[in-house]
């Protein structure tokens, strides 16, 4: 392709796919941040000293606590002249949380099977 034919198609199609990259890594930062919210709300659940609760009231509390915040996210954005709200960000949001507490329910899961190989024999 020719300079100045490939600098035509340049100069129409990249304003497009900047916009699509930045959307994707726009998305992309929603699931990283709602994942490590609930994976520091994971965190300071299971420390807690004497508490007992059952493992999915847990994981279900922690969800809902992560959508509970992108939830008032998304209506203080309605505040704002230069954002706006969208329920797809919640959903975003809340796909990262789960994505957030599965990896945690993985890294607890592994962790849990190395003490317990770690105290065989009882």
């Amino acid at each position: 392709m020719p300079y100045e034919q490939m600098r035509r198609f340049l100069k129409n199609w990249l304003p497009v796919m900047v916009w699509k990259i930045h959307f994707i890594v726009r998305k992309c930062t929603h699931v990283g941040e709602y994942a490590i919210l609930a994976l520091l709300l994971l965190r300071a659940a299971t420390l807690m000293p004497n508490s007992k609760r059952s493992i999915p009231i847990l994981y279900v509390s922690i969800w809902g606590v992560c959508l509970f915040v992108a939830v008032t996210d998304e209506f203080h954005q309605t505040f704002v002249a230069s954002r706006d709200a969208a329920a797809t960000d919640v959903m975003i949001d809340s796909a990262g949380a789960i994505v957030g507490l599965l990896i945690g329910a993985l890294f607890g899961m592994t962790r849990s099977i190395r003490l317990e190989e770690a105290s065989w024999p009882p």
